[in-house]
């Protein structure tokens, strides 16, 4: 029996062989034999530990599989400093298999993580210092699962809602404007917010100039298209004929001086869009030193004020729910 199906995404060159074969072939390398067994193992360990930590709720099971083959066993020495407070160095998160580790804050014991912990949930989504020292205790080895940053942000890259949400959750009032845009409930609460600072003008020019940017990644290979029938040409022209549409009604609402809904950014930046215009060079990417102006200027002023404000508490914690280590106690949930 099958235990599931494999499709190709794209054309694809595939090495196979048949099951006797491999048999004898893992009879001849024993070695080989028992690393897959061992990464089939952690693979499922993995899987089963994403099923139940708080903050991987909002993951679907193939992010969690995914989340389970991208993690590694490592075994590390008794009395080994895994993380330090205070430092930035060691980002990854780990979930204990067997042996203990110590928590310290402040030079002050603060718990004992055993089998089935983990530790070093920020680190996936945040640059911040570590905020406690993890060491191996003296009494014995400890062997871990470690998840580094890059593998968690590989596997959720195409579901930014998801990776919003978990930073979010997170960091609290830590968290960065980017996952605020990124998620819709937060997002909502945060137009909102702007709107009573009479500052919605400048979400909406950014939100705007991201769907353009989103129209240029939407491709389908000209050989896909070629064998569905499609005229290639005609897709390419109505491409360009919406570039152009959706730049001249961003133009017109928010860059030109008697624009309905005038964007606040450096002279510098809306005359250089504006020669642009005129000279009839578009592009998808166009406004991108404009978003990066309005971005800097919003998170420095209206998000600032929104993340201490009580629709921030009320509209975006309370409803997705505040994630907190102390209160978890590092274990997971039916543990």
């Amino acid at each position: 029996r099958r235990e599931a199906t494999v499709t190709t995404m794209t054309e694809s060159t595939v090495f196979f062989m048949e099951s006797d074969d491999f048999q004898d072939f893992l009879f001849f390398v024993p070695t080989l034999k028992d690393r897959l067994l061992q990464s089939i193992q952690d693979t499922d360990f993995a899987n089963m530990f994403a099923q139940k930590i708080p903050i991987f709720r909002e993951l679907t099971p193939l992010h969690k599989y995914r989340l389970g083959v991208g993690s590694t066993r490592v075994k590390i020495p008794r009395g080994t400093i895994i993380k330090e407070e205070g430092n930035k160095k060691n980002q990854n998160f780990y979930i204990i298999i067997n042996g203990e580790v110590d928590v310290n804050k402040g030079g002050k014991f603060v718990r004992k993580l055993e089998n089935g912990d983990y530790f070093g949930e920020v680190g996936l989504v945040s640059l911040k210092a570590n905020t406690a020292t993890v060491k191996v205790s003296d009494t014995g080895a400890c062997t871990c699962l470690a998840i580094r940053p890059q593998v968690f942000q590989s596997i959720v890259v195409d579901e930014p809602a998801i990776a919003a949400e978990i930073s979010i959750r997170l960091l609290g009032t830590g968290s960065r404007l980017s996952d605020i845009l990124n998620h819709p409930l937060a997002r909502e609460a945060f137009i909102k917010h702007c709107e009573k600072e009479y500052a919605q003008e400048n979400i909406d020019f950014w939100l705007d100039a991201r769907i353009l940017e989103g129209i240029e990644k939407r491709t389908i290979r000209k050989s896909v298209l070629k064998a569905l029938g499609v005229d290639v040409p005609a897709v390419k022209a109505e491409k360009n004929r919406l570039l152009k549409e959706r730049v001249e009604y961003i133009i017109n609402k928010y860059i030109i001086n008697d624009a309905e809904e005038m964007v606040n950014m450096s002279g510098e930046v809306r005359e250089e869009l504006l020669e642009k215009i005129n000279k009839g060079e578009y592009s998808f990417n166009m406004f991108a030193d404009a978003q990066k102006e309005v971005y800097n200027m919003v998170e420095a002023d209206n998000f600032t004020r929104f993340k201490h404000s009580q629709d921030f508490q009320k509209e975006v914690l309370d409803k997705l729910g505040r994630y907190s280590p102390d209160r978890a106690s590092y274990k997971m949930e039916n543990s």
